[in-house]
């Protein structure tokens, strides 16, 4: 009896036991089929970006190098890689073979790019030379940046450098100074001779009625002769202020006199109202300069025939009125006509 009633009965559980077991077993295959069909998707997608940015960082032509807190390489580019130098200088951590913008003094180690990165800093285009000095065919000039990676959650983080390689701009920087600097000293020497020439003549008797005339021509060649002694200076990077007792007044006459011939060409007057005398502390021929750029312009933008008045710039334009090309927004609306602005000389910087 017992063996004709309890034994269909638990053999019926085990069979009720056995479906509901493997319908979960069922249920969870489905969902790890589904989680691993999800991570294939997110590994290929992955790879996709990883593949990409590969492309990316093997294309740009800047050195990319990737360091991890501690400033051991994770990751360089192509270029990183095939410029010898920039390969040398992974190598070493960066704290060797690098030299400052002057390219001979070595960068001390807490201060090299790397260093500084690490640390937090942010460096933005900094001149840096990688080689030996000894052999400045060989030595290449790089700016350098560095951003740092923003740390994780259980992570480091660490700082991204770029090295852009500027060696031919240098040298043709260097170039165009050397050329500047020869174009100068010939200038030089034909307008001494002209300068020579003139105080002869200046000297000699009977030149009374065109004295004021050879007196502009004397004026304006020394200034031409400035001009040329501040190209040398700017080409050999040594521009210097001589500061003597002047009068100004003086001095602007000067100008106007001198400018006044190529005003009356373009049917236009100048007229100086200026206090006499005016002493002021200043370097005359700067002054000179950029009185005489001034009103240059002042010729070259304003319409003939008329008068034209300034009353001043904006405090937006005033900013910028010392940039090169600037033009007031008025100045600009008006076809061939520019700025004509009359300044305090109080507010020449």
């Amino acid at each position: 009896m017992i063996r004709m009633i309890f034994l269909p009965l638990v053999m019926s559980a085990i069979a009720v036991t056995a479906y509901a077991v493997a319908g979960i077993v069922l249920r969870q295959r489905q969902r790890l089929l589904h989680s691993e069909h999800e991570l294939a998707q997110t590994l290929a997608e992955n790879m996709r970006r990883q593949r990409l940015l590969d492309e990316v960082l093997a294309a740009v032509g800047i050195g990319v190098w990737v360091v991890d807190a501690e400033g051991r390489t994770v990751l360089t580019n192509k270029a990183m890689q095939a410029d010898p130098a920039l390969a040398a200088l992974t190598e070493t951590a960066g704290h060797d073979g690098l030299y400052l913008a002057d390219g001979s003094c070595p960068v001390p180690p807490p201060l090299s790019p790397v260093s500084r990165a690490i640390s937090g800093s942010t460096i933005a285009d900094e001149l840096y030379w990688v080689g030996d000095p000894a052999d400045q065919a060989q030595q290449r000039a790089y700016t350098v940046g560095a951003h740092g990676i923003r740390a994780g959650e259980g992570e480091d983080g660490g700082s991204i450098l770029t090295f852009v390689d500027v060696t031919t701009l240098i040298s043709a920087l260097a170039a165009k100074d050397n050329f500047v600097a020869t174009v100068s000293h010939e200038l030089r020497t034909p307008l001494t001779s002209i300068l020579g020439y003139l105080e002869l003549v200046l000297d000699e008797p009977d030149h009374e009625e065109i004295q004021a005339e050879l007196l502009v021509v004397h004026r304006n060649a020394q200034h031409l002769l400035g001009l040329v002694n501040d190209l040398i200076a700017v080409a050999s990077e040594r521009v210097e202020l001589s500061l003597e007792d002047t009068d100004l007044a003086k001095l602007l006459t000067e100008v106007v006199d001198s400018t006044t011939p190529k005003a009356a060409t373009n049917g236009i007057q100048l007229v100086l109202d200026v206090e006499q005398p005016l002493p002021a502390r200043v370097d005359p021929n700067r002054i000179r300069q950029v009185v005489g750029n001034l009103l240059s312009n002042a010729i070259k933008y304003s319409q003939g025939g008329g008068t034209d008045h300034s009353s001043g710039t904006k405090e937006r334009g005033r900013a910028c009125l010392f940039d090169h090309g600037f033009r007031g927004g008025h100045e600009r609306r008006r076809a061939g006509a520019g700025v004509h602005e009359v300044l305090p000389v109080s507010a020449v910087p």
